[in-house]
């Protein structure tokens, strides 16, 4: 599932301001356990400014890798039980079913504040037996091992 541009502009934003609050809790928990090896006039000088640039450039290119489409075999009808499963062990609750997609969301307060409200991961079925997961690229990969752990030893019994 191909990014929007809007989608991107937004993704791009919420890295970097995830990437800046940790920062700024880093640089106060070394001021505070005065561990900080530079002042606050140079972070607002050069080292600040290069800094914010190599922020500006992660953050720029982290959607294009920080979320991915992967498929795996299973039915999208059969194995229904079994891909909301996979999802509750990663911490995920179905949150809507539409047009033959299902929409998965962070079930935990602490996973939605920390992706900013782009906790979004959806499944659609490619065939009989392939169903395509788009989102972040963690919990990708995650649920991807849980449904084909399960849909592999459903199928075998």
């Amino acid at each position: 599932m191909k990014q929007t541009p809007i989608q991107y502009l937004l993704r791009t934003l919420i890295y970097m301001l995830r990437m800046t609050v940790l920062i700024v809790a880093i640089y106060l928990v070394m001021d505070a356990t005065d561990t900080l090896a530079v002042h606050y006039n140079e972070l607002l000088g050069t080292r600040g400014l290069i800094l914010a640039v190599a922020l500006l450039g992660i953050s720029i290119a982290y959607p294009s890798y920080g979320y991915v489409s992967r498929t795996t075999r299973a039915s999208f009808g059969a194995d229904r039980a079994a891909i909301i499963r996979a999802f509750g062990h990663i911490g995920y609750a179905l949150h809507s079913e539409e047009s033959g997609r299902m929409t998965f969301r962070a079930s935990g307060i602490f996973k939605r504040v920390w992706n900013l409200g782009d906790d979004k991961i959806v499944v659609r079925p490619i065939d009989e037996q392939t169903i395509e997961v788009s989102g972040l690229r963690k919990e990708v990969v995650q649920v991807i091992y849980h449904i084909a752990g399960t849909t592999q030893h459903s199928n075998e019994e």
